[in-house]
């Protein structure tokens, strides 16, 4: 059946519930049938959740059923499946990085800028994190600059230009879709939700889609009026010096200056990224529908009387007119207040609070009184705010994890929080065992190390002590003069690789493991004569023969686990598939999970995923040869990706996340923690590489300022 040629219908709102509502009447409307396959692309697993309990919800439809979430970059492999072309190469960041390594290994004796880089050579510890944020850089050359890189082909003068030629000879764009080689049924819609920015290849993509299969896009916008081409305060200050130098007149920059600052400047100095995707979204043809909506009581006022007739719908919300809603009316009707403009505002209005605090604990403090505060203001009102309701953000999250678990949930707290965007290493008692065992390579085999290591959960679960022979085997290390070092070889050459040119001069026993591993053996036997005690090893006198068993299995496990990982810390290269059953090797070895902790057994099959992950990477290249160091930056970082939900199964709990770009879930009350101008706006540690910075035609390449900015501004 032949498809009708259409664009992408593009639904506009300051509200993610009006935008809710109109993807929940596409998505059930009288045009779709039982087997329509309805395809929603969000940006985050929290919009999907959203999404579902809305769906499934009183004011929805009660139940959930039909809709297929997925990912931007997943979609488009399964859209390019469907239309029967060859979907765009996907860059892989793992195995990117390890190619981007193996190459620098190559080719680094020619390119003098990476030698400066990278003084120790190509066994410099920071390469594995270099090959990590190029992986990172050169996805985003795919994304943002497909006008620029067909030019590197023919001019690559500097290495990261001959880096990017080396990896990828043949380059891959977007798919263009001029012609589809099958017919298509249109039982396929796709419905773009709460997206805040898509590099232009994918908006061309997904409007090329078009025309052949409804495509829908949802865009959150704070803005109903034309405001591509307002600027920032610096760009500004930029165009005014570049007509100055000119030889632009005086009467000429002045009504330059009324132009540019006739603008809100919220949007103007925070809303570079929204403008950007607007003005990529002006490409496509098709009339926008717009869902704009404005408190009741700001709409009756005159105050915006100028700016009556556009399609905004009036919401009854109760109460006062607050400081936030003129803020958020400004920016919707691009309004710039005057200076020294007064508005009537009420003495309880406490709808936009700042508060400074010395430390991230008494952040949180205040944080847990402004939250019982609120709560209670409501507690007597129509819709009482829930605890569900409350979304707190951080730059980072994990940096609040341990106060907020401290402040929330204890024994008289009436509230609890569910923290998201952890990593799964932070949580898994596991995954602590095992890069606690990963540390000892590189640490000086220190006592409280070795001690600590010892007593933990999931290595007591494999050496079976129990709680007698554990405080038998405290007393001995208390005791037994230990210091560091496991020999006196290990000493010396933890000292030359840390500290000095040279070792400790005669390379003495005494201190380290194996002299106390003696002192223990002669305890056991009771073999005092002269000529041991002129060696320097005296028996230890705290051991007896019942002792025997434990001290057995105490001598193995260290000296099993040290020789295990020399090999990690020698330096020496090994395959990824080596390395990995290396690995495998020393959590069969040296790891296990206590008999009551099978819980910790998803982590553990975690941990095995990412190492044959890796394994079967290892197989498609067979001539990257990597140390230790990359191999486990690479399980870090994997590790890290796998987030868990802190008490993920508290529905109503207060809901705590990192300001994630693209992330905007929708609550009645938001708390911004760590919002000092040292931590916020992040900057962008790849930035100072990015060559797309200085190339003209490369399409607008945002930066984690620009995100975080437009992060603050849809909160």
């Amino acid at each position: 059946m032949a498809t009708t040629p259409r664009s992408p219908q593009i639904y506009y709102s300051n509200s993610v519930e009006a935008l809710e509502q109109a993807l929940r009447a596409e998505l059930f409307s009288s045009n779709t049938g039982p087997f329509t396959r309805r395809i929603v692309v969000v940006s985050s697993q929290a919009m999907e959740q959203w999404l579902r309990f809305r769906f499934a919800g009183p004011s929805g439809l009660g139940i959930c059923m039909g809709p297929e979430f997925l990912f931007a970059p997943k979609v488009v492999q399964e859209l390019c499946g469907l239309l029967g072309v060859q979907a765009p190469q996907t860059l892989d960041p793992l195995s990117l990085g390890i190619r981007i390594e193996a190459e620098l290994k190559q080719c680094f004796d020619f390119w003098p800028e990476l030698q400066r880089a990278l003084p120790e050579g190509r066994g410099d510890r920071r390469l594995p994190l270099l090959a990590k944020r190029l992986a990172s850089l050169f996805d985003r050359y795919q994304q943002y600059g497909q006008r620029v890189l067909p030019h590197w082909y023919h001019d690559a003068d500097a290495w990261q230009k001959q880096l990017w030629c080396r990896l990828f000879p043949d380059p891959q764009a977007m798919p263009a879709l001029d012609s589809i080689p099958q017919e298509l049924d249109g039982s396929t819609e796709v419905h773009l939700f709460g997206l805040a920015f898509m590099p232009r290849p994918m908006i061309r993509f997904f409007g090329a889609v078009g025309r052949y299969m409804p495509v829908s896009q949802y865009v959150l916008s704070p803005c109903q009026a034309f405001w591509t081409d307002i600027v920032s305060d610096r760009s500004t200050r930029r165009l005014r010096l570049y007509w100055k130098d000119r030889g632009a007149s005086q009467a000429q920059l002045d009504d330059l200056d009324l132009y540019l600052r006739d603008r809100n400047p919220l949007l103007a100095n925070f809303g570079r990224l929204g403008r950007e995707f607007h003005r990529s979204l002006e490409d496509l043809a098709g009339d926008p529908i717009e869902h704009y909506v404005i408190n009741q009581l700001l709409d009756e006022d005159d105050y915006y009387a100028a700016y009556r007739g556009g399609e905004i719908e009036p919401q009854n919300d109760r109460g006062q007119k607050t400081l936030l809603q003129w803020i958020q009316a400004d920016m919707l009707f691009l309004h710039k207040p005057a200076r020294g403009e007064h508005r009537q505002l009420s003495a309880e209005d406490c709808s936009l609070e700042v508060h400074k605090a010395p430390t991230r604990q008494r952040e949180v403090e205040i944080l847990y009184d402004n939250i019982l505060r609120l709560i209670h203001q409501h507690s007597e009102t129509d819709s009482p705010l829930l605890a569900h309701e409350i979304l707190v953000m951080a730059p980072d999250i994990r940096e609040y994890a341990p106060f907020l678990r401290a402040q929330f949930g204890t024994g008289d707290c009436p509230l609890q929080c569910q923290v998201m965007d952890v990593p799964l290493a932070e949580q898994s008692p596991y995954l602590q065992a095992f890069f606690s065992v990963l540390d000892l390579v590189d640490s000086r085999w220190e006592l409280p190390r070795v001690s600590e290591l010892l007593e933990h959960p999931v290595v007591l679960g494999h050496l079976g002590w129990s709680l007698d022979q554990r405080l038998t085997v405290r007393r001995w290390l208390r005791s037994l003069g230990l210091s560091w070092g496991m020999q006196a070889q290990n000493r010396e050459d933890a000292l030359i690789r840390d500290y000095c040119e040279k070792g400790i001069e005669g390379a003495p026993q005494a201190g380290t493991w194996e002299f106390a591993f003696r002192r223990l053996l002669r305890g056991l036997v009771q073999q005092q004569d002269a000529a041991q005690r002129s060696a320097g090893v005296l028996a230890f006198e705290g051991v007896d023969a019942s002792d025997c068993e434990l001290l057995e299995t105490l001598i193995a496990y260290l000296r099993g686990l040290f020789s295990h990982l020399d090999p990690c810390g020698s330096g020496e290269e090994r395959s990824l598939s080596a390395w990995c059953d290396h690995l495998l090797c020393l959590c069969d070895a040296f790891l296990s999970i206590p008999s009551d902790e099978i819980g910790w057994k998803r982590d553990q099959e975690t941990l095995f995923q990412a190492i044959l992950q890796l394994q079967r990477l290892g197989r498609e290249l067979p001539q990257a040869m990597l140390s230790f160091a990359s191999v486990r930056t690479r399980i870090e970082d994997m590790c890290a990706e796998q987030a868990r939900i802190m008490n993920e199964r508290l529905f109503h709990a207060v809901r705590c996340c990192s300001l994630v770009p693209m992330r905007s879930i929708p609550a009645r009350a938001i708390f911004l923690l760590g919002m000092s101008k040292d931590d916020f706006p992040r900057q962008d540690e790849t930035q100072s590489l990015n060559l797309l910075r200085n190339e003209s035609e490369a399409d607008y390449c945002p930066s984690r300022v620009d995100f975080d900015r437009y992060l603050f501004l849809e909160s």
